[in-house]
């Protein structure tokens, strides 16, 4: 039996490496890369979709994390240690070359480190996340591609999350390419980021994906995708079906649905897809063009089939016409202005002012809590409180939260619990 300064001892020598791997880890981490559950009802486990803004943004902060991780590793032979799993946590595939490159030395170091386990060994078996670019590979214009493109996905055992930018042009060539590497990896993903393209001749999906979570899914009929028993969240875009789903079943644990940058024709599709899930759905996220005509039909839809919502989510303009906003009545609804902040900051407090009091007589009793979720106007709002401007309230009875979750009191009502 150890005696307590034994037990004390051991406990001096465990608990500053668990500190360092701790600290190491927080100094690597990319917030919502992996993550597949919300953290609270406003926040999506999406990180990005595949265009080229938000691509841009995602690819620098996983580079830049990478190298946070190099200049730790190149501390000390202990440090190099306790930090290669997570340099390699994280890989952006920018160009052809850096593909090449990644291949390479994930086949080498699985056939220098063999693992025990009947995985594959060597630097893949650390890797979670690949954010991939197909549309700089020059190769895919060339039939066939080289098979060791494909077969890098073979060294990876612990891939969770897979991000793919096709570019706004495909071929045949690259959806075979698309298709070999989801297939490589569908048994481990939990969270994929693709952009099938309609009317495309290849079905690029295969037959299941076993332990898929999260989906962003740019085109395509949700309804028929391939088996996903736990997805639980799905992001939309637009959808060539023209079916009516009369006799399709709903995605069994799909509880949250992401509608980005919907048009007009895509608002049939959405209605149909609705008549089938909508009944399941606790939190829809719309992210809707601020016409202020077509797009209505999206919150009416919602309306209609959700009757089990708890959270809605729009990103909409200023200058969307109030008047015809028909919305759920839901516990709690987050607002994103897509023009905040106001090209003239020195009109900015009454531009708000304008804006909020519209929107919350619209609203009116459709929520209790409403957050704003810009960090700017968040921030804006703030800085007008402590300067002593009277916001409100004026007689909306639901109460109004920062981005962060934090009440703002000058502009909040009691409500009943």
């Amino acid at each position: 039996m150890s005696s307590p300064v034994d037990d004390t001892r051991y406990a001096h020598t465990t608990t500053p490496l668990d500190i360092w791997i701790e600290i190491f880890d927080i100094a690597t981490y990319v917030p919502g890369v992996l993550d597949t559950e919300p953290g609270d009802s406003f926040s999506s486990p999406e990180t990005w979709l595949a265009n080229e803004q938000t691509w841009r943004d995602a690819y620098l902060s996983l580079r830049a994390v990478n190298r946070t991780a190099l200049s730790l590793s190149l501390v000390c032979k202990d440090f190099a240690s306790l930090v290669l799993p997570l340099l390699y946590r994280y890989v952006a595939i920018d160009s052809r070359r850096d593909w090449e490159s990644f291949s390479r030395t994930l086949e080498t170091t699985a056939m220098r480190e063999p693992s025990s386990d009947g995985h594959p060994g060597g630097l893949g078996r650390y890797v979670r996340h690949v954010q991939l670019r197909t549309r700089t590979f020059s190769f895919l214009s060339r039939d066939p591609f080289p098979a060791s493109y494909t077969l890098a996905f073979n060294y990876l055992p612990g891939l969770q999350s897979l991000s793919i930018d096709r570019g706004h042009w495909t071929n045949e060539v690259e959806a075979q390419f698309v298709k070999a590497v989801l297939s490589s990896c569908s048994a481990t993903l939990r969270k994929l980021c693709i952009d099938p393209r309609p009317y495309e001749r290849i079905d690029i999906f295969p037959p299941s994906f076993p332990n898929l979570q999260v989906l962003l899914n740019r085109n395509g009929c949700p309804l028929h995708l391939p088996s996903a028993p736990q997805l639980s969240h799905l992001t939309l875009c637009s959808s060539d079906c023209v079916s009516k789903h009369t006799h399709d079943k709903p995605l069994p644990n799909v509880r949250r649905v992401c509608v980005q940058v919907p048009c007009f024709p895509f608002i049939e599709h959405w209605r149909r897809f609705l008549t089938v899930q909508g009944r399941l759905l606790t939190t829809v996220y719309i992210h809707c063009a601020p016409d202020g005509g077509e797009n209505d039909g999206m919150f009416q839809a919602v309306k209609d089939y959700c009757p089990n919502l708890e959270s809605l989510i729009v990103r909409i303009d200023r200058s969307y016409k109030y008047e015809a906003l028909v919305l759920p009545v839901v516990g709690r609804l987050g607002v994103s202005l897509s023009d905040w902040p106001p090209r003239c900051r020195t009109n900015a407090l009454e531009e708000f002012q304008e804006w909020f009091e519209v929107f919350a007589r619209r609203v009116g009793a459709s929520a209790k809590v409403v957050r704003l979720l810009d960090a700017t106007l968040s921030q804006d709002v703030q800085d007008w409180i402590t300067d002593g401007v009277d916001l409100g309230p004026v007689d909306w009875s639901f109460k109004v939260e920062d981005c962060f979750g934090r009440e703002i009191q000058a502009m909040s009502c009691q409500v009943d619990a």
